[in-house]
């Protein structure tokens, strides 16, 4: 909704065309200086928020969802994100955390499986790349997607 409220706030004082390219290039453009709570004036601040709202693990596992560029499921996640310091059951109630805190949105099929709205991920790669991360996951994502079957979880 926020997000909605800063377009219309463009598209006051400009074209449908500007809003579009602006939104091409990310979304930092939108913006409402005059908001009374401070984290409403910008979707960065806003997405901040969340984050802060986050667990550290909550954190970690969503920069590396970032890495998803398709639906995936709990077990798609333990594969690709899980390790020493972010286990299997951390992965599993980190989903669950996120999703609830509408940070991932469900898709209607079955077996239950998300996808994580651009605005949020385009904010997760950042801190996925501050983490110095961002290869590392990419590879194990890329692992997964070519693997031979995406319900087991390698150990």
């Amino acid at each position: 909704m926020l997000a909605i409220g800063l377009a219309a706030r463009q598209l006051a004082t400009g074209s449908l065309d500007a809003l579009l390219a602006g939104l091409e290039g990310g979304y930092d453009f939108l913006s409402d200086p005059s908001a009374a709570i401070p984290r409403h004036q910008t979707l960065q601040g806003a997405i901040g928020w969340s984050h802060q709202l986050c667990t550290p693990a909550e954190r970690l596992l969503w920069a590396r969802l970032t890495v998803f560029d398709t639906p995936f499921g709990v077990k798609d996640c333990q594969v690709v994100c899980a390790t020493t310091y972010l286990t299997h059951e951390n992965v599993a109630v980190g989903v669950a955390m996120l999703a609830e805190r509408s940070l991932l949105v469900r898709t209607p099929d079955q077996p239950v499986r998300f996808t994580m709205p651009q605005t949020i991920r385009s904010y997760g790669q950042h801190m996925l790349r501050r983490l110095a991360e961002d290869e590392e996951m990419r590879r194990r994502y890329r692992n997964w997607r070519s693997g031979p079957r995406r319900d087991v979880i390698w150990h």
